[in-house]
């Protein structure tokens, strides 16, 4: 059975073509499909350009390396909606949290490696961006400070109850500097008691 499927597989590959091949095992992996043939071949063409770019940059010499993932065939503007951060000129911004020149990192060290970095999380349909920003530093830093005691922090807390106060508003997006000031007057609860929605809630 192992080999018919890998012969079939082959046969695929020659009829359609590599990159023909990739997308439709894309679409399986991601569950994906079209109402019209037109919206079909315009998410193949996204999926097109977005797999020349990842040939192009992982045949240079860069540090690292790109590959597929759930927004290659997703537009600019459908990737736009995600982005929940909300930016401000720099003279606005508090200087509490903009001095980049404190925290370079001189020590050379990989913080993934060494533990102190959660596993890719997933924002979903919200644009809450700004609160995994928020909560990477804080869970990085925690585990520094308690020598390797790393932690997931909630999200959700914040998309539910950052609030007006801080000038956050939830899906609709918010700046992870509040959410720090929110911190400093509220306990930052785990992830595992107060999990992710991906959806404006009540605090």
């Amino acid at each position: 059975m192992k080999s018919f499927a890998i012969a079939s597989l082959a046969g695929l590959a020659a009829a359609y073509g590599q990159v023909d091949l990739k997308f439709m095992m894309h679409c399986n992996k991601y569950g994906l499909s079209w109402p019209t043939v037109e919206e079909f071949n315009f998410r193949k063409s996204l999926f097109i350009s977005t797999e020349v770019f990842i040939e192009e940059h992982n045949a240079s010499e860069s540090s690292y390396k790109v590959g597929h993932n759930k927004f290659s065939t997703w537009t600019r503007d459908e990737m736009a909606k995600l982005r929940g951060l909300k930016t401000r000129p720099v003279d606005e911004r508090p200087r509490t949290y903009w001095k980049p020149e404190k925290y370079t990192n001189q020590s050379g060290v990989n913080w993934t490696t060494a533990g102190c970095v959660t596993p890719v999380k997933d924002q979903g349909q919200c644009g809450s961006c700004w609160t995994f920003s928020a909560t990477g530093a804080l869970e990085g830093a925690h585990c520094v400070k308690s020598g390797g005691n790393l932690l997931s922090f909630a999200e959700q807390q914040l998309v539910d109850c950052c609030g007006s106060r801080y000038n956050c508003a939830g899906c609709n997006g918010g700046y992870q500097e509040q959410c720090y000031n929110y911190w400093e007057t509220n306990f930052a609860m785990l992830e595992s008691a107060y999990p992710y929605t991906a959806t404006n809630g009540v605090c």
